[in-house]
């Protein structure tokens, strides 16, 4: 959970926007402009696995549902 989601979507000028690249009907990506992320981040922080920040980095839809306007192939953070 890296950013919060906002309704409106500003597409960058340099990288490709994944949002653009994605199916905007995916309940996922739906889900994601509904969820209180502040509040997730505090509740969760320790509970974050190596296995789930390798997942966050390998899925564009992942990415996408936490807030991400580009495909990120770095890791988001130390397990």
């Amino acid at each position: 959970m890296l950013t919060s989601s906002s309704s409106s979507h500003q597409t960058n000028l340099f990288e490709t926007d994944l949002l653009l690249q994605l199916d905007p009907n995916d309940p996922l990506l739906k889900l994601s402009t509904v969820i209180p992320w502040h509040h997730f981040e505090e509740v969760f922080a320790i509970h974050y696995k190596e296995a789930v920040v390798l997942q966050w980095k390998r899925n564009p839809y992942y990415q996408a549902f936490c807030g991400l306007k580009a495909f990120q192939q770095k890791l988001p953070c130390h397990s």
